[in-house]
């Protein structure tokens, strides 16, 4: 769908927010169906699972990559012949000689919208022509571009219920109840607490048989270790940072991945 969401977003892409915020409805409804959400997650959490820049980061970014063509002469001539008229035309050294000058005119036109986004851009990046100069840009604006949770390691059912951890908004009670859904948050346990995502994983007296198994699978994979603190205060971060962090080691995220599916599984708590 993006293509032709996207399809001539350099001459459209000024659009007022309104308008952005309709398109973005449209990216919205697709990424419940792709992560199995629940309906009213927030959006930017679900780009963030999925490493999806918003519709209107997109378009700037397809601005931006344009007018990094046309720096680099490799776009139809007469673009490049546009763009000349922004080039500095003195022969002073100056610290960054890679900056176009706007005119100041037509400010919602692409050449003024794309040099002031090429300017912002940080001089290494621009001197990178290169396949890897959106990624660059990405990283440079903090959009991370990594999916969580690869489907080729867990099942389906499972991806949904942790797509649904990792944008606060689950079958659990405190999420419904934090949503307004329901009037009671609490567990049905014996220890009358409220059924929180760490309360389900690593406090919950229904499922104490699932969690020694769950525990052990941490242990054999390395993602703690003997002398990690297991206390739920202290489990929860630190499932929740291996999760969400891109620097992660990657097999030792598949493997809590795992781990959490058979959890899942086990517990029924969902069924």
């Amino acid at each position: 769908m993006r293509p032709i969401i996207e399809y001539g977003c350099v001459i459209w892409g000024n659009c007022g927010t309104k308008t952005f915020l309709s398109i973005e409805r449209i990216q919205y409804r697709i990424i419940i169906s792709v992560t199995g959400a629940m309906k009213g997650s927030s959006n930017h959490k679900l780009n963030v699972i999925l490493g999806l820049p918003s519709i209107e980061k997109r378009c700037q970014l397809i601005t931006v990559n344009m007018i990094k063509n046309m720096y680099y002469r490799e776009s139809p001539g007469y673009l490049n012949e546009i763009l000349d008229k922004y080039r500095p035309n003195h022969r002073y050294y100056v610290r960054d000689n890679l900056k176009l000058i706007a005119t100041g005119g037509l400010y919602s036109s692409f050449f003024e919208r794309g040099i002031k986004l090429w300017n912002s851009l940080p001089i290494e990046i621009r001197l990178n022509n290169s396949k890897v100069f959106k990624s660059l840009v990405l990283r440079h604006w903090n959009i991370p571009t990594i999916y969580k949770c690869s489907l080729s390691i867990i099942d389906r059912r499972s991806e949904i219920h942790l797509n649904r951890f990792l944008v606060d908004f689950s079958q659990l009670k405190d999420d419904l109840f934090t949503h307004n859904l329901i009037e009671n948050n609490e567990c049905n346990c014996n220890d009358i607490s409220i059924e929180s995502r760490k309360h389900y994983l690593f406090e919950c007296q229904n499922f104490m048989a699932q969690r020694i198994i769950f525990l052990d699978k941490l242990l054999e994979n390395d993602i703690i270790s003997v002398d990690t603190n297991l206390s739920p205060r202290n489990l929860f971060p630190l499932i929740q940072s291996a999760l969400k962090s891109d620097l992660y080691n990657n097999n030792k995220r598949q493997d809590l991945l795992i781990a959490i599916q058979n959890f899942i599984k086990s517990s029924s708590r969902f069924n």
